[in-house]
C-alpha cells in the first residue's frame, strides 16, 4: 500500500513538471490528493463538490462524472478514441481539457486506494512540439504531423477534420498511425507523450507504461 502511495505520489509531480493538473480519484469518487497545478484551477468553475471533482457546466459535469464512474469500474471506453477531450467550460479562458484515466490494480479494500487521475491541461498554457521533432523522432509523415499537432492543440478529431478540410475517416486513420509509431495506446498516453516532446524538444521521450 505504501509503496502505491509513493508511485501515486510520483505521477502528481510528473504530471506537475509538465504543467498540467493532476487529481487522485479513490474507489468512492472522491479526491485523495491533487498537485499545485490542479489546486490553481479549483475555483469559479471548476471545484471541489462533496469531495468530487466537478464543474458549474452541466453538460459537462454531466460527462464528467459518467467517465469517471467508467473508470473506477475499469472501463477503458475504446470508443472515445474518436474523440476529444472533456471541455469543461470557464469564464476567463478557453475550456479546460480533461482526461480521466483508470489505474490498474491490485487494490486493497479502502476508499482512499487511488483507482483513477484526472489530467487538467489549461490550453492557455499549453505548449506544442514542432513538425520536425515529431517527424524526427518518432517518423510521421506531413498528413500525420498535422493531426498530431492539431490533437496536441486540443483539437478533437472532427475539429482537426473540419479544419484540414479531409474526411473523418482520413483523419481517423493518421491518428491511428500516429498511436502506433508514438507507441501509445490511450488519447491520454499520447497527449502526456507531446506535452513532454514540446518541454524537451531535442530529447527522444519514453511513454511509460505506468498507468496501464
Amino acid at each position: 500500500m505504501k509503496r502505491r502511495m509513493l508511485w501515486a505520489d510520483g505521477m502528481l509531480d510528473a504530471f506537475e513538471r509538465v504543467g498540467w493538473g493532476a487529481l487522485l480519484i479513490g474507489a468512492d469518487g472522491s479526491v485523495i490528493e491533487l498537485n499545485d497545478e490542479a489546486h490553481r484551477h479549483v475555483g469559479r468553475d471548476i471545484a471541489l463538490s462533496k469531495g468530487q471533482i466537478a464543474t458549474t457546466h452541466r453538460p459537462a459535469n454531466a460527462e464528467l462524472q459518467r467517465l469517471t464512474a467508467a473508470a473506477l469500474a475499469g472501463e477503458n471506453e475504446p470508443a472515445r478514441m474518436s474523440r476529444g477531450a472533456i471541455l469543461l467550460p470557464r469564464a476567463d479562458g478557453r475550456p479546460v481539457m480533461a482526461y480521466v484515466i483508470p489505474i490498474a490494480g491490485p487494490f486493497d479494500d479502502s476508499a482512499q486506494s487511488a483507482r483513477a487521475i484526472v489530467v487538467l491541461v489549461d490550453p492557455d498554457k499549453q505548449r506544442e512540439p514542432t513538425e520536425s521533432i515529431l517527424r524526427e523522432a518518432f517518423g510521421l509523415t506531413p498528413a500525420e504531423t498535422r493531426i498530431a499537432i492539431g490533437f496536441a492543440r486540443g483539437r478533437d478529431l472532427q475539429e482537426i477534420a473540419d479544419e484540414q478540410k479531409v474526411s473523418i475517416g482520413t483523419v481517423r486513420k493518421h491518428f491511428k498511425a500516429v498511436l502506433a509509431k508514438t507507441n501509445t495506446n490511450r488519447q491520454a498516453e499520447l497527449a502526456i507523450l507531446l506535452a513532454r516532446v514540446a518541454q524537451q524538444p531535442h530529447v527522444h521521450p519514453a511513454v511509460p507504461a505506468a498507468l496501464d
